[in-house]
């Protein structure tokens, strides 16, 4: 197999091969295929990578409101980032797996583990593209569920993109996403895999504005129809505008910005409609040198496992102040809050929507060995409250983490 056809249906097996693998989502975005790699065999970059991270005391692993069991944890794997970039096709593929442990509670261990990847056909002003990708994860499925949930999240999808002007792109693509929970995962009772698997099908368009060699900025709207598999009370079709701004990570304000319109309209009439305001924000500010600040923000809906309750809006801001305290060693502090507001069913118990609250305060230093090596230890505790008694926790956990790559 010779030439640039071959490199092509290689490409494109990488992104097929992708659909037999499991995975929980990686910890970092897709490489860029023109990133420069720790090894570069002809025109495939390859970026190998060792995880070990979280590795410390949890002095409530299960986030019970009574009855605390602390424990030893760890969670070590590996991952492996490949680029491929040719004339015509730019493509990646992301692996990863790893392993949690818990030194007494071993019903707690489990893996997450999965492949993805992506190829870009570059046909001039035409740029088509396909992905796929699966995922398992034990990891917890949400804010709401304090428990880990073993569950398989696939992806596929297509789309095409063009230059309209020398300076715009419109694109548009469809994806569908599937989650499944194993069988015997229950929360408080309840079967997870029937209230919570789902198909979603969604027809994302856009425009995006070339508006500086450190700004773009993207406006984009999404059709997205989801369906459950055993729950079709929960079934509902929801409607997406918003604007992004992309900041290059050169720049004096770097990060991603999204504020969007959400209309999420259930298919049962008695499941009340939400309008209002969505976000996705991860923005950081450098300043003096060696100090940043950091700020995130995250607003959406939610699908509740609670059958009076189906969805929830989760509003939640992070902020982090990071500052190099001498040469090669440094310091952060964190704080983070979170909001979790029930919606009820129309015949549901007056009582039934809630409100929850969690706030994270936490703090650490990390010494940098090399541009790829780096230790660091850090401390956090979380408390949530509510009106529901066992919903409510709190946790310290002594956490350190290795970042590694080749």
């Amino acid at each position: 197999m010779t030439g640039g056809g071959g490199w092509i249906i290689i490409a494109v097996m990488l992104v097929l091969g992708a659909v037999r693998g499991a995975a929980a989502q990686p910890a970092t975005p897709p490489l860029d295929p023109s990133a420069p790699a720790r090894m570069q065999i002809g025109p495939i970059g390859l970026h190998p990578a060792l995880i070990l991270r979280e590795v410390g005391y949890d002095s409530n692993v299960l986030n019970e409101e009574t009855g605390e069991e602390g424990d030893f944890t760890a969670t070590i794997g590996a991952r492996l980032d490949v680029g491929l970039r040719l004339s015509k096709v730019a493509a990646t593929y992301n692996t990863f797996y790893e392993y949690l442990y818990f030194k007494q509670l071993a019903d707690e261990r489990g893996s997450n583990r999965g492949v993805e990847g992506r190829v870009d056909f570059l046909l001039g002003r035409l740029r088509p593209h396909v992905i796929a990708g699966v995922k398992s994860s034990h990891e917890r499925p949400s804010p709401e569920i304090d428990a880990r949930a073993l569950r398989q999240l696939s992806t596929i999808g297509f789309g095409l993109a063009t230059t309209a002007l020398s300076r715009t792109t419109l694109s548009v693509a469809y994806r569908r996403n599937a989650t499944e929970f194993a069988d015997d995962e229950t929360f408080r009772g309840v079967d997870l895999a029937e209230e919570l698997n789902e198909q979603a099908h969604a027809i994302s368009y856009g425009a995006d504005f070339v508006l500086s060699p450190l700004t773009t900025v993207a406006v984009h709207g999404e059709e997205l129809r989801e369906r459950f598999t055993l729950s079709p009370d929960r079934d509902a079709d929801s409607h997406r505008y918003g604007v992004t701004a992309l900041l290059n990570p050169l720049a004096l304000i770097s990060g991603r910005a999204t504020i969007g319109l959400a209309a999420f309209r259930p298919v049962s009439p008695l499941v009340p409609d939400f309008t209002g305001l969505v976000a996705a924000i991860s923005v950081g500010y450098g300043f003096g040198g060696d100090s940043r600040l950091g700020l995130t923000v995250d607003r959406d809906v939610r699908h509740s496992y609670v059958e009076d309750t189906p969805y929830y809006v989760a509003s939640g801001m992070r902020v982090t102040y990071g500052r190099r305290l001498i040469r090669n060693l440094d310091g952060e502090a964190m704080a983070g809050w979170d909001r979790i507001v029930y919606e009820a069913r129309l015949d549901a118990p007056p009582t039934s929507g809630e409100h929850d609250r969690v706030a994270t305060y936490g703090g650490g230093v990390a010494v940098r060995l090399s541009d790829q090596t780096k230790i660091g230890i850090n401390f956090d505790h979380t408390t949530r409250s509510s009106p529901v008694d066992s919903r409510e926790y709190s946790r310290g956990r002594l956490l350190a983490t290795v970042t590694y790559g080749f």
